[in-house]
């Protein structure tokens, strides 16, 4: 591949628009890539554990990731009122928040990019319908939605944000997703979600305060993977834990 044709790679996408939503927002920056590094985990635990509920080689499991990283590009089009400051004071600002799910898709073509286009296009459907951006349910949502939206709630409730008086614990979030198996979460996806966390080298990974050194270092690991064109699934980060 020559010098120009580089710079149009996934890879480079990926990490231009990684660096665009950090310019946004830090936090949501932060968020995005924490969502996929408990989503890498999760896919890890999943083929670790032989557990075939997703039917995709290795480079679409990679793509995830991806999908999961920047799954809230389109909140850079939202006002920085709602995002930034958390202030949601009308009907207008959901409707525009809410739109934040479509407009991250305008970056990939669905066909091309199939994968990361349904990541960022259904993470906020819900098990039961009552999700958007177009109310699915069940099995009508993509599986990768429904994966990412594991992901995706477990960070926001452990995240404090501005419009939250305190972050859940780790217990407290896990028997939330528990309670909402089947109306919010895939309940076949979110059991295996839950089990997850029984293993201590996941626990220890999913469970870092949120600006430890020890999480930002296996953010900057999960980059470097995510940027390397030739790398599959193996996680690095887990990699390095079991082999000790």
């Amino acid at each position: 591949m020559n010098k120009e044709n580089t710079l149009y790679t996934k890879e480079n996408l990926i990490k231009k628009l990684i660096t665009i939503i950090k310019n946004y927002d830090h936090e949501t920056a932060y968020h995005c890539l924490r969502v996929g590094l408990y989503t890498s985990l999760f896919l890890t635990y999943l083929k670790k554990e032989n557990i075939s509920l997703l039917n995709f080689d290795e480079k679409d499991l990679k793509d995830i990731v991806y999908s999961a990283s920047i799954h809230d590009i389109g909140k850079i089009y939202v006002s920085p009122h709602i995002i930034v400051e958390g202030e949601i004071n009308s009907d207008s600002d959901i409707l525009e928040i809410k739109e934040h799910t479509k407009i991250g898709t305008l970056f990939f073509n669905s066909e091309n990019s199939k994968i990361i286009y349904e990541g960022i296009l259904y993470h906020h459907e819900r098990f039961d319908g009552e999700g958007y951006p177009f109310g699915l349910k069940g099995n009508e949502i993509s599986i990768i939605g429904r994966l990412l939206n594991l992901a995706d709630s477990y960070d926001a409730m452990t995240t404090k944000r501005p419009y939250m008086t305190n972050a859940k614990t780790t217990e407290e979030s896990l028997s939330e997703i528990k309670e909402n198996l089947g109306t919010q979460f895939d309940p076949i996806l979110g059991e295996h979600f839950l089990k997850m966390f029984e293993i201590p080298q996941y626990k220890q990974i999913l469970t870092y305060e949120k600006n430890s050194p020890e999480l930002i270092e296996n953010l900057k690991t999960m980059l470097d993977w995510l940027s390397n064109e030739e790398s599959n699934l193996e996680n690095p980060i887990l990699n390095n834990i079991f082999s000790r």
